[in-house]
């Protein structure tokens, strides 16, 4: 059987095998003048069949490991936009990029988006170990892509080509495969001295020698299996605004002492003054009421009335007024219809998803500029809490209330050709309470509403927590925390 070309899915593209039936939008886009100038191999004029025999070649070129020509379709509605590809040297491993875009559609960011989805599938994919691509210097608008993808500039190959009939200098860009993560705009900051080790891998392949076989991980089923297996999960997933008007008085409690956290993500956040900003998953506004103090308007989006009815209290005590609060699950959300989409958005430890890539691709579509994510890296409880937790929930009980070993997130962005930066650090959560039986109180109040025996709960707090001068009894813990985050076009 003929191996198929893969389809690859971008924010707004549909990277696919070109058809037949796309011949007389080849023909039409390509054979634009302004198009054939700037690309060494388009003909012009781009006369009749030209566009089917190229087609043609495809196939075959796919199937002997020489080629990987895509169609660049718009995602949304179907029409084609241009094309990408990779000319593959399988001696050296290594591969041509080429794409072009139809007139109509430049300067929307078609080619860099496509362009960071094939580099990635060069690598993980075909094996590939270096890529480059090439430019006329009177086209600097393909050296931005390129650089925008993470190549780097190389050099200039002088009078290199002869395009109709005149010889043309070539800018020539290249990455390799060990430059591929930092190149996707991920860096990692350790934290330095890390308690716990958290795993951030982008995929792994198996790959035949010689071949275009492989297997790749799909992270968001992967996650899916994850709450699958989990009661403690499925039961926020059915129904997360009665489980939250639950805890929202005990959650206020326990976080309204978490200032050095709360400036910690915010150190992270780049908030420009008149800009709009969404918070998903707002709870009672941790992060929206300072950010409410820089933004023009900050949208708090919860499911919980009870999180934002104390938002809103907390909004007022602070003399805020520039903000707004829809009550909605972000399943259930439309953006254009339930919320207009802002400049900046923001989800802080609210990915708590059964589709978390359809959360993390509504999300992106939310933002003009910028997204923020703050999630955990790696187990956030220390050893005497999980005792705890085993005390309380049996050993099952407190696996599935567990943290999951690898940032999910930036997996599945970087699969769906989102390349977001990430820093791992530690942040800083403080508690307060009046005394240890406060807190006992407290914490089941948030973890397990029903049960009467706080016996074990108090003892465990009598050893964690510490008075201070004020009579407070406090616990502060350090927890390896990952900001997540990746800009838009011009961003």
């Amino acid at each position: 059987m003929p191996m198929k070309q893969p389809t690859l899915h971008t924010q707004r593209l549909t990277l696919r095998l070109f058809m037949l039936e796309d011949a007389p939008d080849v023909q039409r886009l390509a054979g634009d003048y302004g198009v054939a100038s700037t690309a060494l191999l388009i003909p012009h004029p781009y006369t009749d069949g030209l566009a089917e025999e190229w087609i043609g070649t495809h196939q075959p070129g796919f199937e002997t490991g020489e080629l990987a020509v895509f169609a660049a379709v718009h995602r949304a509605e179907g029409y084609l936009v241009g094309a990408a590809s990779l000319g593959i040297e399988r001696e050296h491993d290594r591969a041509e990029l080429g794409y072009w875009i139809g007139r109509p559609y430049w300067n929307r960011g078609y080619a860099t988006e496509a362009v960071r989805a094939i580099i990635p599938y060069g690598f993980r994919v075909l094996g590939l170990n270096r890529i480059r691509g090439s430019h006329f210097p009177r086209n600097p608008a393909s050296g931005r892509v390129m650089q925008k993808a993470g190549m780097r500039y190389e050099g200039c190959l002088r009078q290199h080509v002869k395009k109709w009939g005149r010889y043309e200098d070539l800018m020539v860009y290249g990455v390799l495969r060990e430059d591929a993560v930092l190149s996707a705009g991920m860096t990692i900051q350790p934290p330095a001295e890390p308690s716990y080790a958290p795993r951030i891998p982008i995929a792994y392949r198996v790959a035949g020698r010689g071949s275009c076989m492989q297997r790749i991980i799909d992270w968001n089923e992967l996650w899916k299996a994850i709450h699958v297996s989990s009661p403690e999960r499925l039961e926020k997933e059915r129904d997360p605004a009665a489980r939250w008007d639950r805890r929202a008085a005990a959650y206020q409690r326990a976080t309204r002492d978490e200032k050095k956290a709360t400036e910690q993500e915010l150190g992270v956040l780049d908030i420009r003054p008149g800009e709009t900003v969404l918070d998903m998953g707002a709870g009672t506004g941790r992060l929206a009421v300072p950010i409410a103090g820089i933004a023009a308007h900050v949208t708090a989006l919860d499911p919980s009335g009870g999180m934002l009815s104390i938002l809103r209290e907390r909004m007022a005590e602070n003399g805020r007024e520039n903000y707004s609060c829809v009550r909605m699950r972000w399943e259930d959300v439309e953006i254009g219809r339930d919320i207009e989409r802002h400049d900046v958005a923001v989800a802080a430890f609210s990915l708590g998803f059964y589709d978390l890539g359809a959360a993390l691709q509504k999300l992106d579509a939310a933002a003009r500029r910028a997204v923020y994510l703050y999630w955990h890296a790696g187990e956030w409880r220390s050893p005497e809490e999980m005792a705890l937790y085993r005390t309380v929930f049996g050993e099952e009980g407190a696996r599935q209330k567990g943290y999951p070993d690898y940032i999910y997130a930036v997996n599945i962005l970087h699969d769906a050709g989102i390349y977001a930066n990430v820093r791992i650090y530690h942040a800083i959560w403080d508690t307060a309470f009046d005394s240890i039986d406060e807190a006992a109180r407290n914490w089941a109040e948030m973890h397990s509403p029903d049960r009467e025996d706080l016996g074990p709960i108090v003892e465990y707090f009598s050893r964690a927590l510490q008075k201070d001068a004020s009579g407070k009894y406090v616990q502060r813990a350090v927890r390896s925390t990952a900001a997540i985050w990746w800009t838009k076009e011009g961003g």
